[in-house]
């Protein structure tokens, strides 16, 4: 009987001490939420206005913007796009600083998978917003841009989406390097695929309006001889720049394609095939470069130029 009681004693002491114990540990179901920003990132256009909070924040937020230039913010947490560019939001709130990246530009194009924003070009480089509207994809790429209808090729134009509605910085270099810093038009075609890389999906923006003002009109800067015309393309000889010959190529279609020249006889001797092809973006100029060590100008070419998926016959003497 004695050790029934010992047993009952025992059990209800040691029930009494876990629940002691697991109350020490668990946190109290009325524990403050950390404070954190209504959003991470956003974009907005010049002279829209977004407002941003600080959630589970009690007390007074001071809001500062790091570029007043590109974005202002007043003292509500009112942001408002002032010119195309990216700066930084910050909520300063107990000596904690939390930061919110913003995007000014300009949308040029929207789909229920993806929207892309057009934010400005640098010395080298082009650089867009875009937003992951959907679950179907998580990276995108594109190879070729045109800015008033000038080619530039991208170096490294690829970028991995983590989520639906994350908004990424796509800002990718490209060649040429000498990028005037407004352009009225811009077009590409990029690529979007799911997780495994496969399931592309096209974008393609055709000279679609950036929001600046300025048009310059671009050229092979010197006279060119036509070697071939069709409603495709247009390319034109410009001369010897050792060790290569320079071309100038515009693309008519609204695709963006590659192109390369395959072994070509030229002044009677034979040259090997291009194995680096240039990309073009949709209705745009711009030099293509065949490799050949020549090393003066074409008297006489032929053998076939190769567009996408077609090839076309040149037989040309200069």
């Amino acid at each position: 009987m004695k050790i029934e009681k010992i047993n009952i004693v025992f059990i209800a002491a040691s029930a009494l001490i876990a629940l002691m114990i697991a109350l020490a540990i668990a946190p109290s179901a009325h524990a403050a939420a950390s404070p954190q920003l209504s959003s991470k990132a956003f974009v907005i256009a010049p002279g829209s206005t977004y407002t941003l909070k600080l959630c589970n924040a009690k007390g007074t937020v001071t809001w500062v913007s790091s570029n007043t230039n590109t974005a202002t913010v007043n003292s509500k947490g009112v942001v408002k796009g002032i010119s195309k560019g990216v700066t930084g939001i910050r909520a300063i709130y107990k000596g904690k600083t939390y930061v919110c990246k913003v995007f000014v530009g300009k949308l040029i194009y929207s789909s229920s998978r993806v929207s892309v924003i057009y934010i400005k070009t640098q010395s080298n480089a082009v650089r867009l917003a875009v937003i992951n509207r959907s679950g179907y994809f998580s990276k995108a790429s594109l190879h070729a841009v045109a800015l008033d209808s000038r080619n530039y090729v991208v170096n490294q134009g690829r970028s991995t989406f983590k989520k639906t509605g994350s908004v990424v910085d796509f800002l990718f270099k490209v060649t040429p390097t000498n990028v005037n810093l407004t352009h009225k038009t811009i077009s590409f075609c990029a690529k979007t695929y799911d997780a495994k890389g496969k399931n592309p999906n096209t974008i393609k923006v055709i000279s679609k309006y950036t929001g600046d003002a300025k048009n310059v009109q671009y050229g092979p800067g010197g006279a060119t001889k036509l070697l071939l015309s069709n409603s495709s393309l247009v390319i034109r000889y410009k001369g010897a720049e050792s060790p290569s010959q320079t071309f100038w190529f515009t693309n008519r279609t609204t695709n963006c394609s590659k192109v390369h020249m395959g072994a070509m006889r030229i002044n009677g001797a034979k040259y090997e095939n291009d194995t680096m092809p240039t990309y073009f973006a949709p209705k745009c100029s711009g030099f293509y470069v065949y490799p050949c060590s020549l090393g003066k100008d074409i008297k006489s070419i032929s053998g076939y130029l190769y567009f996408g998926a077609s090839k076309y016959k040149i037989n040309k003497s200069l």
